[in-house]
This record gives structure tokens, C-alpha cells and sequence, in this order.
């Protein structure tokens, strides 16, 4: 179905009729409409108009004006002027105002009127494609995410799309105003980039630096074209994409591409990929005397390392296999004759696990230095066996002796009958009794440390039997609260003489013209790292002008002797009996440098 062809015919009333006759009987599907007013034209305009006939002479209206009113509604419509005479000035002003055509009115050539009708409906036509066209473009110049950019040969910058404008941070009139070279972080590259562009007519993905507006610097990459505008005047367009991001993703990858070739290449490491069988499928340098391509995809790992290390291996690869997590393992390597530490990894691909990837190092010497850490602390183990053994023979004689000692006390009391020289020489046997025992408990056990506990009760119940009296009942009993109190020796003899002397003293002294009485020794921690030792009785007590030290007898004499060699400290507690609280550090110089602090108090309620 051919479309209908729009005409407005513009002339004075009575003034159509040829124009008229003319175009119905040349043109088929005419739609022809006479317009003889302003308010004609006016209401003609805002149908459909495809092009408009006017004589250059109206009564009602200026011809310029009749061309401007139809280019201000109709922008793409056909123009065609008809004049009465050759009138040059006329035609050039209807022609400037946006005629299509200017023709002679010459009723004799008739069809003059529709050649130049269908000339200027072509005109029209492209005149509209190319307005559609333009208007494309300019919507991507306005829209498009790319940098875009024309310049004169001298680089002074003639126009530049928003997207310019955002990616330099000027705005676009301060953009016009620039010069291109002024964007250019580096003055060379705009040097290579114009010449490169001059050589060859365009330039494709141009890499450069860009100075922003702020003073920071991004990465773009250029492309452009060398064109001639219709002035005649050469001219660059140019189009530019931010590469910051990926200029930073590639410095990342190859930091990471380093990183990782330090790690592969690393000539005391080696880097393993295998399967699941353990078949080697890449190994990142060449084992010492055997070839990279000799194992890869031809030898497993079973193939290379000790059978005793098979299991672990096959532990760690259904690790890394099965359950997808890292392992460690170490292997022998009988073929170079060395150890390696390994750590098992998984590879995965579309989230299977195709591969282990195996970081080894080499241990050896490692393992040979604490082969020889062994067998330095088997020598030593076994030399410190002999001493301890040594040690114990020597505390066993020791113990003899004094044994022999207390054997011969025993023989000159037997002989005594002073009563003052049977007590002295009692004491003396007691005292040398502790000693013994001492050295008996090391002799039997740790040479190093001696259980106080277990002592003490020795040394109480060698007192007891020693003042054993047929006539009297004395009960004496030890009790430990503190777990695990073992001393070295020397604080471990302190205490034993502490303990052999108030006991002594309380036998001797506390149940005079009594019959029956206690004496009770308790050890126990009360803070961390201090000990306190306790001996009570319930005897008559001590008279108050006696105390530790001031006695005039040498058994409590020699009691804060005793404790300073501790470091600890000693008190009285006066009532029903006599108790005697003894403190001292357990990790600190037990040599004797503190000095002992006495209190003397009395029991509450007494």
C-alpha cells in the first residue's frame, strides 16, 4: 500500500489553481491542502505535512517568515520556492532561511515544479537520516562510558564528552579550555602517541599515565583516528577506557606470579604435584642425580622413599584426597640418602579435589643432629645412673658410720652413771640418729630430693623409741598436708634437726611427774612457695622466761640457728602445752643468709 503524499500549497486566495492542476495530474496520492492564511498554515502545520509549495510573493505574509514557521514545526519537511521572476537575492535568502528549492513560476514547464518537488522530498529524506543519525551519535557522545575527545593537530581540545570530563575531574568548560598534552602524566607518551597517530592515520590500545585535575594519576588506554572536518581543518578524535583496576589487578597477579615462582624455584625446597596414586605429575627442579622428566607421570612417591614411611604417605594423601584438609608427613629418601618434612595441600577444580600439591624440605641435617641429641642424652643419662648410684653408695656408708657413731654413744652411756653425762650423750645419739636417717632415705631413693614427710615420721619415732619409758605413756604421731614436700638435702637436714630437737625437748621436759601426754608433728603449705612446720604437746608448757635461744640448754639453743639457715622464721604459742610454728620459703636460698624473725605469743583463750 503506498503511503499518502502530504502537500501544502502556500498563495494567495485565487492563486492556486495552476500550481494545483499541475501537481494532481503529475503525482499519484496526493493529499493536497491550499493555505491562503497565516492561521491556515498554522492549523496545516499540525497534521501531516511532507512538503510545502509557496510563492515567494504573498499579500498576507513574508515568505521568510512562511519558511521559518514550517521549519519551526516541521523540521525535516521539503521546501520548494516559487518565484515570479529570476530574483538572485530572493533565492538566496529562501535558501538561507532552509528552502529545499527556488524555481521560476513558468507555466510553460509545468513539470519544472515536480522535478524540483521530488528533489527536495529526497533532500528532506536524508536531511532526516541524517538528523537521526546525529542524534544517535550525540546520545552516545552524552551517554557512553568511554573517554571521548577532539582535538586540533596543536592538541588544543575542541570538544569532550561528560565521561572525559568525570575521568579527569574537570568539568567539561575547563576541559575546553585545556590543552590534550596538559593530561599527560608523561609529555613523552603524548609525543609517541601523536606520532604513531600521524604514521599510520589511528592508533589502537595506546597505554598511558593521565594527570587528574586533582593531582593523581590514572591508567587509560587510547585509541584514536585522524580525520579532516568539512572546514577543512584536520582533526584527532580520540576515546579513552580507565585501566587503573587492571593495571593493579596485573601488578597484584604478577606480585603473586613472584611470590610464587620464589617459592617453586627455591633450590632448597622442592614443590611436588601428584595424584592420588601418588604418581609424580610435577615437580618444580631436578632431584640430585635423577632428571625431573625421569619421575614425572613415571614414578610415585612409593617408588622413592622408605617402605617404613609408605603408611604415612597414604594417610596424608587420603587426607588431602578424602576430606580435603592439609597434612604433614615425613619421609626417607634411601636413592639420595635424605630426609624431608612434607606438607600435603589440596588442588581442587570445579570444587573436586584433582590433585595434592606437596611443599617438602629437606630435614636431613635436622635429623642427624637430634640423632646425636639422642645418644648425647643416652651418655648422659647413663653417666648420671652411675653417679646417682654412686651417690647412694656414698650416703649408705655414710649412713653406716654414723651408725657406728650412735653404736658407740650407746656403749658409753650403758658405761655412765652421771645422770648429766647419760643426757648429754642421749642427745648427742639422737641427734647423730637424725643425720643417719637422712642419708638412709637417700641411699634408698632420689639422691636429689627427700621426702619430708617420710622423714620426719623416721626422726619422731626414733626419738620416741630412744626416750621409751616403762613407767609413762608418750604418743607421738606426724601428719603432712602438703602434697608432694620434697626438699634437697641440705633444708631437708635443717628441718629434720628442727623437728629432732623440739621433739627431744618435749620429751625431756614436757610431762615431768606426768604419766601420759602427746606430742604431735603436722606439715603443711598455708601459702604458695612457704611450708610451716608444727610441733605441739600438751604437757606443762614452757615457763615465760624461757624462749628459743635463751634456754641455757643447747637443744632449743640450736633451733634458730636451724631456721635462719632455712630463711624462715619461728614463733612460740604458750597455753595448754607448748606449740612451736617454724615457716619458711621452699624456693628460695636455704644457705642461711636471712635472718630468723622470733614472735612469742600466747593462744587465744588461754
Amino acid at each position: 500500500m503506498n503511503q499518502q503524499l502530504c502537500v501544502l500549497l502556500v498563495d494567495d486566495p485565487q492563486s492556486t489553481a495552476e500550481a494545483r492542476k499541475t501537481l494532481e495530474h503529475r503525482l499519484a496520492h496526493l493529499r493536497l491542502t491550499e493555505v491562503s492564511t497565516r492561521l491556515e498554515l498554522d492549523a496545516a502545520l499540525a497534521g501531516p505535512v511532507h512538503a510545502v509549495v509557496t510563492e515567494d510573493r504573498l499579500t498576507w505574509g513574508d515568505i521568510l517568515g512562511v519558511i521559518a514557521a514550517v521549519r519551526r514545526r516541521r523540521p525535516h519537511c521539503a521546501i520548494v520556492v516559487r518565484t515570479h521572476a529570476i530574483d538572485v537575492r530572493t533565492a538566496v535568502r529562501a535558501m538561507r532561511a532552509g528552502a529545499d528549492d527556488c524555481i521560476p513560476k513558468d507555466i510553460a514547464r509545468p513539470e519544472l515544479l515536480v522535478e524540483a518537488l521530488h528533489a527536495a522530498l529526497d533532500r528532506a529524506q536524508q536531511r532526516h537520516a541524517q538528523a537521526e543519525v546525529e542524534s544517535r551519535y550525540q546520545w552516545l557522545w552524552e551517554h557512553s562510558p568511554v573517554a571521548m575527545a577532539v582535538t586540533t593537530t596543536e592538541g588544543q581540545i575542541v570538544d569532550a564528552n561528560p565521561a572525559l570530563a568525570r575521568l579527569s575531574g574537570y568539568d567539561p568548560e575547563a576541559l575546553r579550555a585545556l590543552k590534550i598534552r596538559s593530561l599527560y602524566l608523561r609529555s613523552e607518551d603524548r609525543a609517541r602517541f601523536t606520532d604513531e597517530l600521524r604514521r599510520h592515520g589511528h592508533v589502537d590500545r595506546f597505554e598511558v599515565e593521565m594527570r587528574r585535575a586533582d593531582g593523581t594519576s590514572s591508567s587509560l588506554q587510547l585509541s584514536g583516528t585522524f580525520t579532516v572536518a568539512r572546514t577543512g581543518e584536520p582533526l584527532f578524535y580520540g576515546a579513552a577506557i580507565d585501566i587503573s583496576e587492571r593495571k593493579r589487578a596485573e601488578a597484584a597477579l604478577q606480585k603473586s606470579e613472584a611470590r610464587w615462582r620464589s617459592v617453586a624455584e627455591n633450590p632448597f625446597d622442592y614443590v611436588v604435584i601428584v595424584d592420588r596414586q601418588g604418581t609424580f605429575q610435577y615437580l618444580n627442579h631436578a632431584v640430585p642425580g635423577i632428571a625431573v622428566e625421569d619421575l614425572v607421570g613415571k614414578v610415585s612417591l612409593y617408588d622413592r622413599t622408605d617402605p617404613g614411611d609408605h603408611r604415612a604417605i597414604a594417610e596424608a594423601l587420603s587426607q588431602v584426597f578424602d576430606a580435603g584438609r592439609p597434612a604433614y608427613y615425613e619421609v626417607y629418601a634411601p636413592v639420595v640418602g635424605r630426609w624431608f618434612a612434607c606438607v600435603a595441600g589440596p588442588l581442587e577444580e570445579n570444587a573436586r579435589v584433582v590433585a595434592a600439591s606437596i611443599q617438602t624440605r629437606d630435614i636431613t641435617d635436622q635429623k642427624r643432629g637430634e640423632e646425636r641429641l639422642a645418644k648425647q642424652h643416652q651418655l648422659l643419662e647413663a653417666t648420671l645412673a652411675e653417679r646417682e648410684a654412686l651417690l647412694r653408695e656414698i650416703h649408705h656408708r655414710v649412713k653406716n658410720n654414723l651408725q657406728v657413731v650412735v653404736s658407740l654413744l650407746s656403749l658409753q652411756l650403758g658405761r655412765s652413771r652421771s645422770p648429766q653425762i647419760q643426757s648429754w650423750l642421749r642427745d648427742s645419739e639422737v641427734r647423730i640418729q637424725a643425720m643417719a636417717r637422712l642419708h638412709e632415705k637417700l641411699s634408698m631413693a632420689d639422691v636429689a630430693r627427700v621426702d619430708l614427710g617420710a622423714y620426719l615420721q623416721a626422726i619422731v619415732e626414733g626419738v620416741a623409741n630412744s626416750y621409751k619409758d616403762a613407767r609413762r605413756v608418750i604418743s607421738a604421731s606426724v601428719s603432712v598436708s602438703a602434697a608432694e614436700a620434697r626438699l634437697p638435702l641440705d633444708p631437708a637436714l635443717q628441718c629434720g634437726l628442727i623437728v629432732s630437737e623440739l621433739v627431744t625437748n618435749a620429751f625431756k621436759h614436757a610431762f615431768r611427774r606426768r604419766r601420759r601426754g602427746v606430742v604431735d608433728v603436722t606439715l603443711g603449705q598455708r601459702v604458695p612457695e612457704e611450708l610451716e612446720l608444727v610441733v605441739r604437746d600438751d604437757g606443762v608448757g614452757l615457763p615465760a622466761t624461757v624462749g628459743l635461744g635463751n634456754t641455757g640448754g643447747l637443744g632449743l639453743s640450736l633451733v634458730p640457728g636451724l631456721v635462719a639457715r632455712l630463711g624462715g622464721s619461728a614463733r612460740i604459742v604458750r597455753g595448754r602445752g607448748t606449740e612451736i610454728h617454724v615457716r619458711f620459703p621452699v624456693s628460695s636460698d636455704t644457705d642461711g643468709a636471712l635472718v630468723t624473725s622470733l614472735e612469742t605469743t600466747s593462744a587465744p583463750g588461754k
